[in-house]
């Protein structure tokens, strides 16, 4: 970032801390320096720059608040804030926000991803099978336009005011509160004419004559939390043959009761779609005092702030012309999606469910009453769908048996007996697989084919044990038989089966829990520890890394003055206390097709003792569609002023998950934060007392 000394004295090693204004950018990296800078002259902090970063459903276009501030040696400090442009306005993405926080979201929006509403017309109309009130406009010519004021069934909040009445036109527009204003001539959003607190869904000189079902209707839908205006009428100077016009305009206007569709200012979430839309001049010969084609947009009380989709048949940066089937979102949130009137909450996406394992399909009831019918696809959301419940209770829960094909784009359908216009379906697909077991042991009937011994010249104290097991009550042991402490001078192997034609995609798992010295000096290194090794096809073990690293590392000397007398120096292990059992799990993809044989070898040195190494349920098997995870390299930390800068390489990691404890010792079981970058600031983490960080590679799942 360049600044420039608009001063009359030079800046003494001049520092900068960058600071974001709004919720969608962030910094993770604040500080800048720019030396000295002479009065007049521009200094750039190449050398230091800041790092930020933007939120996925960041609009393209948007204009983030920031502010610099700088100080020097000699005590200045200055600030300015400025607007910085995220990506670029587009038709696929959001038009705004206007200086309130309004944004419109359009049905054909693509980014930010997800963030589109959707287009499904209410029919309200009495005349088409809707259950709606006519206001009674007889609007059939120029000069006798109607408005109808009307009382709303729920307070709205329109740019920070609070209405409970709408004035609504024929000429395609409703203003909160009380107006006698009959506006049929169109102006941009913004100027000076048109009703205050307006939403001009189709602001043009319209009539309801000589059009099937003409009229404006209004019906408060009490169960989904909304009030529905449609309009079906016709541009005024346009042509027609008995009840069939040439430019015919039919649209609606929902507004979502505040309390149960929220946003982040409190403002309500209003909905804006066109069923039949004619581009129509409406002014063909100039003959008239209207302007040519329609305005689409909102504007606030003073027209000071407001969104613009299209005036005179110009359309606003980042909109898209009107079409039928169009649907605009007018919102303060950060998406134009509104919840469903009831809510599938799990399987909702990237959930696994094993083939014969027994599940809990759960949703939120909301409004819907009555029984519900749940449906799964295993071809996504286009199906076909096979039901799995009928008429079954809308109590929030099913418990289902896993049974059928095996897929990776599944969904649940949920749909409401009495009102089928009320459903909800996962939001992306998750899977159905099976596991296929390559070897599976609890030692509970003697761990047929497995072996243990130890190095010449070593002790081996591998052992099936009772003491202490993950389930359901044997482990094999590396210690005592006893309650006592395990033996100095180990190196100790406890092998498993030879497993033929390892599959692709292989997984080892085990549990366990281990006890054993560790330096004091160095906490990141150990005396005494276990890992395990691999052989494939007869070949030579060698060290086995488990999917979250170890987190221990054997000592390359004792002291400064005498050498490590452990088998393995510089061995990575696994060291401590680990007091509860906990899963370990290694990639076996790099192996598959091989004949691979493990064995798990606990090491220790001649001094210091404790009570060994458990190890239980081990398993080998395959989820085809298990999504393997890494430790990143290279995690390094540093200091912001008072905040915590988390860095590590980036690599093919969908995202992380990233955890803390007060000692160095495993297990890390403080979360701290899931990311999808490969850094992360802990504000005011430097405030804490000393932690240790561990960040993994994390599915989602």
């Amino acid at each position: 970032m360049t600044i420039q000394n608009d001063g009359s004295r030079s800046l003494v090693n001049a520092n900068a801390i960058l600071r974001s204004l709004n919720t969608y950018v962030s910094v993770t990296d604040s500080v800048g320096a720019y030396g000295n800078v002479n009065a007049g002259a521009t200094a750039v902090n190449a050398g230091n720059p800041f790092a930020v970063s933007a939120r996925v459903a960041t609009p393209g276009g948007y204009q983030a608040s920031m502010q610099l501030v700088i100080t020097d040696n000699n005590g200045v400090r200055d600030s300015t804030t400025f607007l910085h442009t995220v990506g670029t306005a587009a038709a696929a993405s959001p038009t705004g926000p206007d200086n309130y926080g309004y944004f419109a979201y359009e049905n054909t929006d693509t980014q930010p991803a997800g963030a589109a509403p959707t287009y499904e017309w209410l029919e309200i109309a009495p005349g088409l099978g809707g259950t709606g009130q006519s206001l009674g406009f007889t609007d059939g010519g120029e000069n006798q336009d109607d408005i109808a004021v009307l009382a709303l069934p729920f307070p709205f909040q329109f740019y920070g005011e609070t209405f409970d009445t709408i004035t609504i036109c024929s000429n395609g527009w409703i203003a909160f509160g009380v107006s006698e204003q009959i506006d049929f001539r169109n102006y941009h959003m913004g100027s000076p004419l048109g009703p205050p607190n307006m939403i001009a869904a189709f602001w043009d000189d319209l009539v309801v004559d000589s059009i099937a079902n003409g009229g404006v209707y209004v019906k408060h839908d009490a169960a989904n939390g909304r009030y529905i205006v449609e309009w079906i009428t016709r541009c005024l100077w346009s042509a027609h043959v008995a009840n069939v016009p040439v430019a015919p305009q039919i649209f609606q206007v929902i507004l979502f009761d505040p309390a149960l569709e929220t946003s982040p200012t409190g403002d309500g979430k209003i909905l804006v779609q066109y069923q039949n839309y004619t581009l129509e001049q409406n002014d063909p010969f100039f003959e008239t005092f209207d302007n040519d084609y329609a305005t689409v947009g909102i504007q606030n009380a003073n027209h000071a702030s407001g969104l613009e989709i299209s005036h005179w048949n110009m359309v606003t940066a980042g909109s898209t012309a009107l079409s039928d089937g169009r649907a605009i979102m007018f919102t303060t949130d950060t998406s134009g999606v509104t919840n469903p009137h009831f809510a599938l909450l799990t399987p909702n996406g990237g959930e696994f469910w094993l083939q014969d394992s027994t599940v809990t399909i759960a949703w939120s009831p909301g409004l819907v009453t009555g029984n519900v019918n749940i449906d799964m696809s295993r071809n996504g959301a286009a199906g076909p769908w096979a039901s799995l419940a009928a008429n079954s209770a809308n109590d929030g829960q099913l418990t289902y048996v896993v049974t059928g094909p095996l897929s990776t784009t599944c969904r649940i359908r949920i749909t409401s007996v009495s009102t089928p216009d009320s459903t909800d379906l996962s939001v992306a697909d998750f899977t159905i697989g099976a596991v296929q077991i390559s070897l599976l042991e609890n030692f509970e009937t003697g761990a047929t084919g497995w072996t243990h011994f130890a190095s010449p010249g070593w002790v081996d104290q591998w052992h099936i044990s009772i003491e202490s097991s993950h389930s359901p009550t044997h482990a094999y042991k590396c210690g005592d038989t006893g309650t006592g402490d395990h033996a100095n001078h180990m190196d100790a192997m406890l092998v498993a089966p030879v497993v033929s034609n390892l599959p692709t995609e292989a997984v080892l798992e085990f549990w366990h829990q281990i006890e054993s010295e560790v330096s004091s000096a160095a906490p990141d290194s150990a005396y005494d520890g276990g890992w395990v090794e691999i052989s494939v096809d007869g070949g030579a073990f060698a060290t086995l890394h488990p999917v979250e690293g170890y987190p221990k590392t054997t000592r390359y000397q004792a002291s400064s003055t005498r050498p490590y007398n452990g088998p393995v120096p510089g061995q990575s292990c696994f060291a401590g206390t680990i007091d509860t059992w906990t899963k370990e799990q290694f990639d076996l993809s790099t192996f598959a097709g091989s004949s691979v044989q493990l064995r798990w070898r606990f090491a220790a040195d001649s001094a210091s003792v404790n009570e060994g190494w458990y190890v239980d349920d081990v398993a080998v098997y395959k989820i085809s569609t298990a999504t393997p995870t890494f430790v990143p390299t290279g995690l390094t930390v540093s200091l912001s002023g008072p905040d915590i800068v988390l860095r590590w390489n980036d690599d093919d990691n969908l995202s992380y998950r990233i955890y803390s404890s007060t000692t160095p010792n495993p297990p890390f079981l403080t979360w701290v934060a899931d990311v999808n970058t490969n850094s992360h600031t802990i504000t005011n983490g430097a405030v804490d007392p000393q932690k240790f960080y561990y960040v993994v590679g994390w599915n989602g799942q």
